[in-house]
């Protein structure tokens, strides 16, 4: 396999990841701001769709001329860039996959910059960020392993490789997909319904979540320690974690220690001929467990 090729594969899987932390992903949730002031993407009283930003001040070196000589555009900790929404992070990873600074740099041909459109709407976010990932995989397939040796030439990046800015551009796509990734999940957990307002609370749902903090009290006022939540029981949650307190109580309170649920479930699978179902022994012995299956083993004798 080339050195192309790899690059090549690695960007594929990091926009792949990426791709299937979009699926699903409503108008709703793009524009939703989770800290005040987000930047985001806005219609202005023209009719026209801009993107929020400002000039923050961060680290950077300044030349005798003025120039910027280096910069790090985190800003810091006492005063970090606003927050920046999915709608905004989108729009950027988009703009970043289809310069045309990425042709030019890699290729040496002029071309036409593309346009980036902010929007509104998940689906057009979603068409534009795959159309530029295109234009990006395009170039990269074009380049030979000669190309790619070959050095930069001006700009900041001068006297390093091509292969150098590719790693770079990949590691942008890669931390940029990952914080979308980060809103998705944050986004969830903010809108899904507390596990405590149920009425009655089930345990296997607080165990998923491993608000083991909560439980023991609860395990007293339960009616039903073997209340299940997507086919699987407290008991069995418990034992994987290692929460020995948590399953003493489940057990003192009647959970049943030779009821089976299937492993796979934990890494979203399903019962298979070898993994029919499994008992919590099983489950605190798969993930090394070994104070709560000598509970669960003196418990079943």
């Amino acid at each position: 396999m080339t050195l192309g090729s790899l690059l090549l594969d690695l960007s594929d899987n990091v926009f792949d990841r990426t791709s299937r932390r979009l699926v699903g992903l409503t108008d709703t949730e793009l524009l939703w701001e989770p800290a005040p002031n987000c930047w985001s993407v806005r219609e202005r009283a023209d009719g026209t769709v801009r993107v929020d930003w400002a000039p923050y001040i961060g680290d950077a070196e300044v030349s005798d001329s003025g120039f910027v000589r280096t910069t790090s555009t985190g800003g810091d900790a006492l005063r970090p860039p606003p927050f920046t929404n999915l709608a905004w992070r989108i729009w950027h990873l988009t703009e970043v996959h289809g310069r045309s600074q990425n042709q030019r740099v890699l290729t040496g041909l002029a071309v036409e910059e593309m346009r980036v459109t902010p929007r509104r709407t998940a689906a057009s976010a979603v068409a534009d960020l795959s159309t530029a990932h295109d234009r990006w995989r395009a170039v990269l397939a074009s380049m030979t392993d000669v190309r790619l040796d070959e050095r930069l030439v001006g700009g900041r990046h001068a006297g390093a490789t091509k292969v150098g800015y590719v790693m770079n551009m990949i590691d942008e796509f890669t931390h940029h997909g990952a914080e979308l990734g980060v809103l998705r999940d944050l986004y969830a957990h903010a809108h899904r319904p507390d596990p405590l307002d149920a009425d009655p609370v089930n345990l296997a749902e607080l165990a998923w979540a491993g608000m083991w903090h909560l439980m023991a009290p609860l395990i007293e006022r339960s009616a039903d320690a073997d209340a299940e939540s997507r086919g699987v029981r407290a008991l069995h949650l418990a034992s994987a974690a290692g929460e020995r307190d948590i399953v003493e109580r489940l057990l003192q309170r009647g959970a049943d220690a030779q009821a089976t649920c299937p492993l796979p479930v934990v890494w979203g699978g399903a019962p298979s001929s070898k993994w029919t179902g499994e008992t919590p022994l099983r489950w605190a012995e798969h993930f090394g467990r070994a104070d709560v299956a000598e509970l669960l083993r003196a418990h079943v004798r």
